[in-house]
C-alpha cells in the first residue's frame, strides 16, 4: 500500500520532466505521451494508462522521445538468462519508479525475484520487510513484532486497549444522543397529533331564543315562579320552552343554549 502511494506520487513529479510527444488539442489543451495514429484515432500512451482521441480533436502533434521509449530500450537490453540479470532488472525497476512508471517498476522487480528471490532492492520495492531473517509483508512483520491493528493502523497492545475504551465511550455517547433524538421525535409526534385533533374539533352551533315583548298581561294570567309564561287558556301565546326544573328560581330564559358538542 505504501509503495503504491509512493510510486503514484513519483509519477506526478516524473511525467512533467520526462520527454514525450506533445499533442495539441483543438480546445487549447496539451497532452503528453507516446503517440501512435491508427484508423482515424490518436492513441496516447502515458505512464498511467492509454488515451484514445478522435483525430479531429487534435490540432497537431510534436514527436519526441518519451519515457516509455526509454523504458522499452532499457528493458530490451536486458537478457534474463545472462549473468547479473537480476541486478539489471532491479535497477530498471528503480529507474521506472523514479520516472513515474509504477506498473513497469512492479513488473521489473517481479522479474528480479524470479531470478534472485532474496534481492534486497526488489523486495523493498515491492513492499516486503525483512524481520528475524525472513522477508514478509509489512502487515506480517507488524504482527510478528507484537503489534495489533486498530482499524487501519498498527499500534501497541496497550495503545489498542486505550483506543478500544475510547471507542466504547464514543459508542455509549452516540447511543445516548440517539435515544434523546428518538425521545424528542416522539414528543413532537404527540404534539403534532394533538394539534391535528384540535383542528378537527367543530364548535357546535349556538341557538339563541328571543323573548317576545308583551306590553301587558291579561287578567287572570296564572303567574308563578316555576313557569311564569306557562301556556294556558288565559295566555295561550307563550312560545318559550317549558322548564322541567324543580328549582323555582331557574329561569326559562336561555340566550346561549348549545345543541350538541363536547
Amino acid at each position: 500500500m505504501r509503495i503504491a502511494i509512493l510510486l503514484a506520487a513519483l509519477s506526478f513529479v516524473a511525467i512533467g520532466n520526462a520527454r514525450a510527444d506533445l499533442v495539441y488539442l483543438t480546445n487549447g489543451n496539451v497532452m503528453e505521451g507516446r503517440v501512435t495514429e491508427k484508423d482515424g484515432k490518436v492513441i496516447i500512451e502515458t505512464a498511467n494508462g492509454t488515451i484514445v482521441l478522435a483525430s479531429e480533436r487534435v490540432e497537431r502533434i510534436e514527436k519526441k522521445d518519451s519515457v516509455l521509449d526509454e523504458y522499452d530500450k532499457r528493458s530490451a537490453g536486458i537478457d534474463p538468462n545472462a549473468e547479473g540479470a537480476a541486478g539489471k532488472f532491479a535497477a530498471l525497476g528503480n529507474w521506472c519508479a523514479a520516472n513515474g512508471l509504477h506498473n513497469q517498476a512492479l513488473l521489473a522487480w517481479r522479474r528480479t525475484l524470479e531470478i534472485e528471490p532474496d534481492n534486497n532492492a526488489a523486495r523493498t520495492g515491492l513492499g516486503f520487510v525483512k524481520f528475524d531473517g525472513r522477508w514478509m509483508s509489512f502487515d506480517e512483520a507488524q504482527a510478528a513484532r507484537g503489534m495489533v491493528k486498530h482499524g487501519e493502523v498498527w499500534v501497541t497492545p496497550e495503545a489498542n486497549a486505550d483506543l478500544e475504551r475510547l471507542d466504547s465511550q464514543k459508542e455509549i455517547e452516540r447511543l445516548r444522543v440517539e435515544q434523546e433524538r428518538l425521545k424528542l421525535a416522539q414528543i413532537q409526534a404527540q404534539a403534532d397529533a394533538e394539534s391535528a385533533r384540535r383542528q378537527e374539533y367543530v364548535q357546535p352551533p349556538v341557538v339563541f331564543y328571543s323573548v317576545p315583548y308583551v306590553s301587558g298581561y291579561p287578567s287572570g294570567y296564572p303567574y308563578n315562579y316555576r313557569n311564569p309564561y306557562r301556556r294556558s287558556a288565559a295566555y295561550p301565546y307563550s312560545t318559550l320552552p317549558q322548564t322541567n326544573s324543580s328549582n323555582p328560581f331557574v329561569s326559562p330564559y336561555s340566550f346561549g343554549i348549545t345543541t350538541g358538542g363536547h
